[in-house]
């Protein structure tokens, strides 16, 4: 009997293994699926958008569309500067307004404009293979926001970096533009050309790295706790990979039509 006097169940503790770390697994998740998912509903939007447009303005002259395209492009960026103060007031403010209506807003804006130079472009293929290399490359750079993103402060400075050279490029052009124009100097017309597209590409860069680093903030807002019961936080993190989404977009399209044209020639 004394062997089994260890058995006595006055011997245990009462200490139990603490599974809260599984509900906070659990609220990260639903913060994480919660901003793909309004990521997704802006992405759906715009794509609605664009597909009905691109269909309606390929049955109207190329002209047309052009001057839609350039007067609604004046309009639009108005428009975004007054949603972007609207999604920044609302979300500083305790108790401010849902930013829903002004994020789906952003995101009919550039169905409208996808859709002018989807209308314009009139092939369905270069839009779908331009899709599917964003959606690579913005998963690949949320990934890697998601690993580093206790090394934010790296790919900040980077940016910073890359921005001044950006900066320093432009004034360079801006110097050679005259020159290249008037001067005849067919030398500093290629120079300048060059310069144009290094501009572009760290551009590109530049976008990719905002996509790391917003990823990133996002990751810290989960691991804070900051999201819980913060309806707005969790759209406005959505609308910032939705931005980043677009810019890539932009760009990856550009290339594409690009590299098409090049082929063609």
């Amino acid at each position: 009997m004394e062997g089994n006097a260890n058995l006595n169940p006055n011997n245990f503790d009462n200490n139990y293994v603490d599974m809260s770390f599984l509900d906070d697994k659990v609220k990260k998740s639903s913060f994480y699926g919660k901003v793909f998912l309004y990521f997704g509903l802006g992405i759906l939007v715009t794509s609605i958008i664009t597909l009905g447009l691109s269909w309606l303005f390929s049955t109207l002259e190329y002209a047309s569309v052009v001057m839609f395209y350039g007067v609604f492009l004046v309009v639009s960026l108005i428009a975004m500067i007054i949603i972007n103060f609207q999604i920044v007031t609302r979300l500083t403010k305790a108790n401010g307004k849902s930013i829903l209506v002004p994020y789906i807003a952003y995101a009919v804006i550039y169905g409208v404009l996808f859709g002018c130079i989807a209308g314009l472009i009139q092939d369905p293929l270069v839009i779908g293979v331009s899709l599917g290399i964003t959606a690579l490359i913005f998963l690949g750079m949320c990934g890697i926001g998601y690993l580093t993103h206790n090394k934010m402060n790296i790919f900040l400075k980077i940016t910073s970096v890359l921005t001044m050279a950006i900066l320093l490029l432009c004034i360079v052009n801006l110097v050679i533009f005259p020159f290249a124009l008037f001067g005849g100097n067919y030398e500093l017309y290629f120079a300048q050309a060059g310069i144009y597209w290094l501009m572009e590409g760290i551009f590109f860069i530049v976008f990719l790295l905002y996509t790391i680093i917003d990823f990133a903030r996002i990751r810290q807002i989960a691991e804070a706790g900051a999201h819980k019961g913060a309806t707005n936080l969790t759209i406005y993190c959505a609308f910032t990979i939705y931005a980043d989404f677009i810019a890539i977009f932009t760009y990856v399209l550009k290339f594409v039509l690009i590299a098409l044209a090049s082929r063609d020639n």
